[in-house]
């Protein structure tokens, strides 16, 4: 029988802080050059990634490859962003200048 009294962190095993800030490391190979980038993408179509994570003690590549199957907003490999037609006028940063017409 079971113990209904154990605590709650102690039935379920708590998942440790990442020591990488996958924001970090998913903007780094956003930044690559494209040629790198493919290359990386090789490493994390292959087995080297499981290797890879067991060197580094967590599942880095694994939380990257996840990641990069998700679409990326805005960015589309081969295919620039598409244009949506905004549903306001945008302010701030967003606005249109003034110099968009000099074109």
């Amino acid at each position: 029988m079971e113990d209904e009294t154990m605590p709650q962190d102690m039935a379920q095993p708590q998942e440790q802080e990442s020591k990488f800030d996958m924001e970090t490391v998913m903007g780094n190979f956003m930044d690559m050059p494209q040629e790198q980038r493919q290359i990386a993408t090789r490493v994390l179509t292959s087995p080297i990634r499981n290797v890879m994570d067991m060197v580094l003690g967590e599942p880095v590549f694994e939380r990257l490859a996840q990641q990069l199957e998700q679409p990326i907003p805005g960015k589309r490999e081969g295919a620039p962003a598409p244009m949506e037609q905004p549903t306001e006028t945008p302010s701030g940063m967003m606005a249109p200048s003034e110099a968009t017409d000099m074109v």
